[in-house]
This record gives C-alpha cells, sequence and structure tokens, in this order.
C-alpha cells in the first residue's frame, strides 16, 4: 500500500491540534496526580509527516507511578492515526522487561516471561482520528521493589499470528 503524503499546510494544521490536545492531557493527568509523557514538537512533526512510524502512533502516555506489588495500577496511551485508512482488529499491548522490539513476534518470544503482557484489543480505529487506550492491571506479586520499564506496542494483526507493529513507547513504572 503506497504511503498517504500530507501538505506541509495539513501537517502544520495536525501538530497544532494534537499539541492544544497535549496541553489539555497535561493538565487533566496533573489534576489527577499522574505522570504523564508527550513527544516533543519536532517528533510529533516527524510522525505526522510519517517519518518515523507507520501509522498510527502514540504521542502520549499517562500512567499511575507509586504502585505495590499486587495493587492496581493504569496506563493511558494517547494515539492518532493520520492514515485515510482505518485497522480492523487493532491492538495495545504492555510489556514488561523488554529491551529493544522489531516485530510483535519478538515481543511474545522475547519479553521476560516473569512480567505479564497485558492488552487489548479494540473492533476498530478509524481514519483520520483520535482514540485513547486505558488499561487497568494488576501489578504482580511477589516482584522486588524498584524502577522497571515498561513498553507501550501499537501493532495490528491476528492475536496469535504474527502482526504489524505501528509503535511503541516505554514509560516507568516505580513499585515502592
Amino acid at each position: 500500500m503506497p504511503a498517504f503524503k500530507k501538505s506541509e499546510e495539513d501537517v502544520k494544521r495536525d501538530v497544532a491540534r494534537l499539541k492544544s490536545h497535549i496541553e489539555r492531557l497535561k493538565e487533566t493527568a496533573k489534576e489527577r496526580g499522574r505522570a504523564f509523557a508527550s513527544l516533543p514538537e519536532e517528533h510529533l512533526i516527524k510522525k505526522v509527516r510519517g517519518e518515523t512510524a507507520k501509522s498510527p502512533f502514540m504521542y502520549a502516555q499517562s500512567w499511575t507511578s507509586g504502585s505495590v506489588p499486587g495493587a492496581n495500577a493504569n496506563i493511558t496511551i494517547y494515539l492518532h492515526n493520520p492514515d485515510p485508512v482505518g485497522y480492523f482488529p487493532f491492538y495495545v499491548s504492555i510489556f514488561f522487561g523488554l529491551g529493544s522490539l522489531t516485530d510483535i513476534g519478538e515481543a511474545w518470544d522475547g519479553r521476560d516471561t516473569r512480567y505479564p503482557a497485558i492488552s487489548s484489543a479494540r473492533a476498530d480505529f478509524l481514519p483520520n482520528t483520535d482514540q485513547s487506550f486505558s488499561f487497568d492491571y494488576v501489578i504482580p506479586t511477589g516482584v522486588p521493589l524498584g524502577l522497571y520499564n515498561g513498553n507501550s506496542v501499537v501493532w495490528v494483526g491476528d492475536w496469535f499470528g504474527a502482526g504489524t507493529v505501528f509503535d511503541r513507547g516505554s514509560f516507568d513504572l516505580q513499585l515502592t
């Protein structure tokens, strides 16, 4: 499938809209006492142009911090699909203990199995839209306290087979 090319005017408009949305998300996260991370403007521009990731892509994440083993935690991932193409089925997965990731097969085969993957399937992700995925999950018991790196993976494909990874983002989870 040929890549969709946006004009520079469309890129600027899309980035400005995302930046405005990110500011509102930051305020909401702050009000709720949640940690928040978003892409800087230069990365947003590259992603909207399609230079650094296939579509759709993550532009922000918020998550609870100071979690304890056995307790509920939450992460919300904000996605943007600048393509004129929708995706079905569409997944966001969270993996703990991953290093590098090149495809979903590597995620399943190479992840640290002491820490579970938490996934969610969605019916459809429409063209030219924003969507958020929010997960509540239990931090595994018996995990030593400390700072852990997690990876959020956005992908499309057969749940039991190979899939196409669109984007991934990292977040830190502090177990106290």
